[in-house]
C-alpha cells in the first residue's frame, strides 16, 4: 500500500512544486511516512512531466535546469 498526499503547491507557470508525504506499509505491518517533493510540469493543463525528489532544494534546482535549458523539456 502506498498513499501520497500534497500539502503544499508553488506553481510557476507552467512548472510547480508540490510538498507532501507518502505513506507506504512494510513487510512487518509497520508504517513509513515519508517527506516527499515533486517538481511537475504542466501542458495545456494537464501532469506531462513529474520528478520525484528527497527536498525542496533538489526539485527548485531541476526546474532551474528546466527553465535555463527547455530543451530537456522535449519529449
Amino acid at each position: 500500500m502506498v498513499e501520497a498526499t500534497v500539502t503544499a503547491v508553488e506553481q510557476a507557470g507552467e512548472h510547480a512544486i508540490l510538498v507532501g508525504r507518502t505513506f507506504s506499509q512494510r513487510p512487518d505491518g509497520g508504517l513509513v511516512d515519508t517527506t516527499a517533493v515533486w517538481a511537475i510540469t504542466l501542458r495545456d493543463g494537464l501532469l506531462w512531466r513529474g520528478e520525484g525528489f528527497r527536498s525542496e532544494a533538489e526539485a527548485r534546482a531541476y526546474l532551474e535546469e528546466m527553465r535555463r535549458d527547455p530543451s530537456q523539456t522535449a519529449p
